[in-house]
């Protein structure tokens, strides 16, 4: 397991949001994102989020919020920004 605290971040982001400017309304999602038996990056958005790697060796990046992060088997890599949430991580040996 290597922890990596940076602000940038290069790779797959995934994140929904709704933007209803006539309203006033802004509205994201909470999200929960699987990664395939590939290493993937996977990031969350700006609220709480479940970030799940598979067996390879992942990337993965909370963002905003307090978000679970669990890689999976595999030599993971957590991306803690300086501006994100209380993050909780499970890192399996690989």
């Amino acid at each position: 397991m290597r922890f990596v605290p940076q602000h940038i971040l290069y790779g797959f982001s995934a994140s929904y949001r709704v933007d209803e400017k006539e309203l006033g309304i802004s509205v994201s999602t909470n999200q929960t994102i699987f990664g395939s038996d590939d290493a993937d990056a996977i990031e969350g958005g700006a609220l709480i989020d479940h970030l799940y790697g598979d067996e390879s060796n992942d990337t993965l990046t909370g963002n905003g919020g307090n978000d679970y992060l669990e890689g999976g088997l595999g030599d993971d890599t957590y991306i803690i920004n300086e501006a994100d949430g209380v993050d909780t991580l499970l890192d399996i040996d690989g």
